[in-house]
């Protein structure tokens, strides 16, 4: 029985959809100015490799509220009743050995 190797690969992120209200928002711009009654947030995001064995979990912040990585294994994050404000909103993907993708996923909210 061979050890299995270690994976120093980064996973790519890939943002798949911003809703707010549950609407979808056109993702091609990563800033979004919002109403006062728009603060429910649903974003979502996969990571792609082949060699993590599936084992994949994400890391996110809200900068004006984080200080802090959270750790999560969902490949989404809601945001159901933000108070208003500026909001900056980070995403990376971390992989079975502990590489973090190269590039986050920012996004703005105000």
């Amino acid at each position: 029985f061979d050890a299995i190797k270690p994976n120093f690969v980064a996973l790519n992120l890939h943002l798949l959809g911003v809703k707010v209200n549950e609407v979808e928002q056109n993702i091609l711009d990563n800033i979004f100015d919002l109403k006062f009654q728009q603060n429910s947030l649903f974003i979502e995001y996969v990571s792609y490799q082949y060699r993590a064995r599936g084992d994949a979990r994400y890391e996110y912040r809200v900068l004006e509220l984080d200080t802090v990585w959270t750790i999560t294994d969902d490949r989404f994050l809601r945001f159901p009743n933000l108070s208003p404000g500026d909001y900056h909103v980070e995403i990376r993907a971390v992989n079975e050995c502990n590489v973090r993708s190269e590039q986050s996923i920012s996004l703005y909210f105000h």
